[in-house]
């Protein structure tokens, strides 16, 4: 967005944050990113799925298993095995681990085929065996926090959108056009789509969009107040659907967002400082 030399409202990175992470889309994206992590990192990681791009010079070999334990994890209600072996490769003994889906008919100090990597000889498998406890079709888990991240990216350009204006943007009054039906719902209410006209300060009249299921706040007076950029006026938003917007006077003046907002930064919070977490004492401590 182009910077105005003549307008700039202070607004604090609190305020900022309460904006950025408001909405009821960010509010459905970081839920579903939140829950659909934790399939990623019980299923994804622990898959085969990080291999899959690896290239592999397979060398077969012989190995002895020198124990079998039975996971806690199933594949289609069968139970998944780990193996666990060693093995001879460029004249050094490696212990390796394999795992299999449902009983394999091995048994301990038996001896196995064995795969290893001629490149990275640490990595090996039972032969018809997998790297990791799963397959890499839970790949489609990764839907749910893909979803999560459309909806939070979704949000998060409207919102700065919405933080840019209210900080550089030029405050009017818009009338309204339009009024529409549209196919989404939001807690079983219909999502209506509004259309603003207002004039901008070089006398040319420009149209503002937005939709809502609250629609008492775009039809509670005769006329709504937006905000629009002096050097792109079509680059605008109506003030009432930027959420928890902060109390704007008649002049144009912001308020702060006060601290009991700050309910609104719990979910990310939540979100991010726990996959953050896991990830930090699963993977590098």
């Amino acid at each position: 967005m182009a910077r105005s030399q003549t307008i700039q409202r202070h607004l604090s990175p609190f305020s900022k944050l309460v904006i950025l992470s408001s909405g009821i889309f960010s509010i459905i994206g970081w839920a579903f990113f939140g829950f659909g992590m934790i399939f990623f990192w019980a299923f994804v990681m622990n898959s085969e799925a990080p291999y899959m791009f690896t290239s592999r010079d397979w060398i077969d070999t012989k190995g002895v298993i020198v124990k079998i334990e039975e996971t806690n994890m199933e594949e289609n209600e069968a139970s998944i095995y780990r193996y666990i072996y060693t093995y001879s490769a460029n004249r050094r003994e490696y212990t390796g681990r394999s795992y299999g889906r449902g009983w394999q008919g091995y048994s301990e100090k038996s001896e196995v085929p064995i795969q290893y990597d001629v490149n990275e000889p640490t990595v090996s498998k039972i032969e018809g065996g997998r790297l990791a406890p799963f397959s890499s079709w839970v790949l489609f888990v990764c839907i749910f926090p893909l979803i999560g991240l459309i909806f939070i990216l979704i949000s998060l350009r409207q919102n700065v959108k919405a933080v840019d204006l209210l900080q550089y943007g030029i405050v009017t009054w818009g009338k309204r056009k339009s009024r529409e039906y549209t196919n989404m719902k939001v807690n079983e209410q219909t999502v209506f789509k509004y259309v603003f006209t207002f004039k901008a300060e070089n006398g040319q009249e420009y149209e503002v969009a937005g939709k809502t299921h609250e629609t008492y706040k775009l039809e509670d007076e005769g006329r709504e107040r937006l905000i629009y950029d002096p050097e792109k006026p079509e680059f605008a938003i109506l003030y009432d659907l930027i959420p928890h917007a902060p109390f704007m006077d008649r002049a144009g003046n912001i308020e702060q967002i006060p601290f009991k907002r700050a309910y609104t930064l719990i979910l990310p919070g939540i979100v991010i400082i726990g996959h953050l977490t896991y990830y930090v004492l699963a993977y590098i401590v």
